[in-house]
């Protein structure tokens, strides 16, 4: 995978929401193996980050052990699902602290936001949106929120559905 992206590249950061169920997690592979952008030909990038690995980390961990799994079992599992998760999205890390953002009514909500900002996402997604402002600010990277302008290639508009 090239450091550099395509500009025409989108470019969309997975939440922990969508990475949970297996069905969803294998399709979103799927599409990064199918349209990941090489050289200079545009395609789509998945995101997450360290904040997005805990969290799924820590839900799935809890799924097993509930399920009946071994310490073996899920040892094993996990690994898997890093190791092919790690291949096709990149990591957007952003340390704290983390200004609010106006409207996000879920406080671990905000480092999502600020690694979706990070890499410069142009789609955010989520199912879960019950925390979520009506209409989604623009964050300029480690400053302020704004209102939503028209978007543009370096600008941040997320949208928090699933696409």
């Amino acid at each position: 995978m090239s450091a550099q992206l395509p500009p025409e590249t989108v470019r969309i950061f997975a939440d922990t929401s969508v990475l949970l169920p297996r069905g969803v997690r294998g399709r979103i592979v799927s599409l990064a193996r199918q349209y990941t952008p090489i050289a200079e030909v545009p395609g789509v990038q998945f995101y997450w980050s360290p904040w997005v690995i805990g969290e799924l980390y820590r839900n799935l961990t809890e799924i097993c052990l509930q399920r009946g799994w071994s310490h073996d079992q899920i040892h094993s599992s996990a690994n898997r699902m890093m190791e092919l998760l790690t291949t096709y999205l990149r990591v957007s890390e952003v340390a704290p602290p983390y200004a609010d953002i106006p409207g996000l009514q879920d406080r671990d909500d905000v480092p999502v936001w600020w690694a979706a900002a990070h890499c410069r996402a142009d789609y955010l997604l989520t199912d879960d949106t019950t925390h979520s402002p009506k209409s989604a600010p623009q964050v300029s990277e480690r400053g302020a929120c704004r209102p939503p302008a028209t978007p543009s290639p370096s600008s941040l508009a997320l949208r928090w559905k699933i696409v």
